[in-house]
């Protein structure tokens, strides 16, 4: 059910078979070598004979601005250079998300483009509010994961499988024919009850890791609901600057209400609820990755784009969070990662996931 193959996705991705996959779900270097991170020192992933060199980005671009452009077109033309591969194995029409941070996400997002793909959408995960690092900075904390689309037949997204679970059902005034169907929305004495749960958004959350029954003070769940008010059977109670009509919950129009919704603004959203244990779940030790992505928001991005069996393809598998979250969705998944170490751990959490010791 999963292959993870300790390699360069640039020399073994063209050895993969034409039209194979259903979805791409990746997260590539940032780009921010050239800020003296090595672990994202991309050129240094490209050249063995780098290894063990300082950052050349980060020689490079502290010369001049003339510098940062060439690290910027490089970046580029290498991130598109592994994504055409990419398409070329995916199936016509088939969807994919590319992680990027905020700082060169425009840099994904012209890769994607210059490989072949049509980008769809942005959404924006927030995890974290804790004071940046640099006064040069924005809060909260957060990255964005580009919704791609291969060249084909556009298909819809998961939409009813990834509704946004909620007690809420929305209740129209409706006019109603004797043989049940509806005439007219929002006129006559009929009652329409539509589905619940929210369409999903191009926007997430994710709970601290040491949130628990309660959040925790800094959590971004517990700001965004604490600044929009919480609405309970219908009422509201008042929180930090709201207005009464609208609250940041549901604009309440003269002819529909909700019955039974409750809650802050976050329940607009998909929350993902990711824990420090979750990241290292089936290994001896502490997962030592540095960027570990949460395995619940890996799965609900894997729900909107791919159904249960559907072959997922990751060609900067890490530490493999993408991969336990494919195998939980009942999906097969082909990685490829060069760190002989974090190979071993995404083998090891692949493995847990499907039950293994």
């Amino acid at each position: 059910m999963y292959w993870i193959e300790n390699a360069d996705s640039a020399l073994l991705l063209p050895t993969l078979p034409a039209a194979s996959v259903d979805a791409l779900v990746t997260d590539p270097p940032a780009g921010i070598g050239f800020m003296g991170k090595e672990w994202d020192d991309f050129r240094r992933a490209r050249n063995p004979a780098d290894a063990g060199r300082d950052s050349v980005h980060g020689r490079l671009s502290r010369s001049g601005p003339e510098y940062g452009r060439r690290d910027r077109d490089h970046f580029i033309a290498w991130l598109a250079g592994i994504l055409t591969e990419c398409r070329r194995i995916m199936k016509p029409g088939a969807y994919g998300w590319v992680w990027a941070i905020p700082r060169t996400s425009h840099w994904t997002a012209m890769a994607c483009e210059d490989a072949g793909f049509t980008v769809r959408d942005v959404m924006t995960h927030v995890f974290g509010t804790g004071f940046p690092k640099s006064r040069a900075l924005l809060k909260p904390a957060a990255e964005h994961w580009i919704l791609i689309k291969a060249p084909g037949e556009l298909r819809e997204l998961r939409i009813e499988e990834n509704r946004i679970g909620t007690t809420d059902k929305l209740v129209r005034p409706c006019i109603v024919r004797k043989d049940n169907t509806v005439l007219g929305r929002g006129l006559g004495a009929g009652v329409q009850i539509e589905p619940s749960g929210r369409w999903p958004a191009n926007f997430a959350l994710s709970h601290c890791d040491d949130c628990a029954d309660t959040c925790v003070e800094d959590c971004p769940v517990r700001l965004l609901d604490e600044q929009s008010g919480i609405l309970k059977n219908g009422g509201l109670n008042s929180g930090v600057g709201v207005s009464s009509g609208y609250a940041g919950a549901i604009p309440q129009t003269s002819n529909s209400r909700y019955a039974g919704d409750s809650g802050g603004a976050s329940r607009f959203f998909y929350v993902a609820k990711a824990s420090t244990k979750e990241r290292s779940a089936g290994l001896p030790d502490r997962n030592s990755h540095p960027t570990v992505k949460s395995v619940a928001l890996m799965r609900h991005l894997i729900r909107l784009v791919a159904a249960p069996g559907s072959l997922i393809l990751d060609p900067f598998t890490g530490s493999g969070s993408t991969a336990v979250a494919a195998l939980q969705e009942g999906c097969r998944f082909v990685g490829i990662e060069q760190d002989p170490q974090h190979v071993e751990t995404a083998r090891l959490r692949a493995q847990h996931a499907l039950g293994g010791e």
